[in-house]
Parts: structure tokens; C-alpha cells; sequence
């Protein structure tokens, strides 16, 4: 068991959250959601993502979910970017996508 658990269904959002924790090194489980059953529907995928889409992340840091939220905080905070290697563009892209009425699920990584 890993600190990591990747909430995945094929042909979703859920591949580039992949590439991203493979790019990095980060060693991850993986937990199918049963879309034909309405597994993202289920009281215990929806306590992870309350939205109930597809992609959700378990981590150390708590439950994350939108595909934009993960990438960034995984540039971020995880594997070899722990120390912060992309910092420099980092906060232009959170606050362009927040000011100009894009919904802004990255908010929470910002504080």
C-alpha cells in the first residue's frame, strides 16, 4: 500500500493523472470506479469527491479531485517537485483561470 491511491476509470481524465505520477516517480495504487454501476454516485466515492466525477485522488494531504487541481498540486508538492521545482508559474496560472470565471478548483492548493 502506497500513500497514494488514484480513483481511475478507462477513457477518462484519470490517464494524464497517471503519466504525471509515473513522470515523477511516485509510487501510487489504483482503485477502478464502476461507471456502468454509478460507482462515482456511491456515499464513498462521493465522501472523496463530492462532485462524484472522475478523477479523485486519495494523498497524504487529504482527498483531491478535479484533473487541473491534481496536475498542480502534483507539480507542486509531490515526488520530485516536493521542494517546489515549478514554483515560478505557478500562482499566474491558478489566478488567470480564477479571475476570468473559470471554475477555480485549484483554489484550496493555493493556501
Amino acid at each position: 500500500m502506497t500513500d497514494y491511491t488514484l480513483h481511475y476509470a478507462p477513457d477518462n481524465a484519470s490517464l494524464i493523472i497517471r503519466l504525471a505520477l509515473e513522470a515523477q516517480g511516485v509510487a501510487y495504487d489504483t482503485c477502478l470506479v464502476d461507471r456502468a454501476a454509478q460507482g462515482q454516485s456511491a456515499p464513498a466515492y462521493r465522501a472523496l469527491n463530492p462532485h462524484g466525477l472522475i478523477p479523485a485522488l486519495q494523498t497524504p494531504d487529504g482527498p483531491m479531485f478535479e484533473t487541473g487541481a491534481i496536475l498542480l498540486w502534483l507539480a507542486r508538492g509531490a515526488g520530485p517537485c516536493r521542494d517546489g521545482c515549478h514554483e515560478g508559474g505557478f500562482p499566474q496560472v491558478v489566478v488567470f483561470r480564477c479571475q476570468y470565471g473559470a471554475p477555480c478548483p485549484a483554489y484550496a492548493v493555493l493556501s
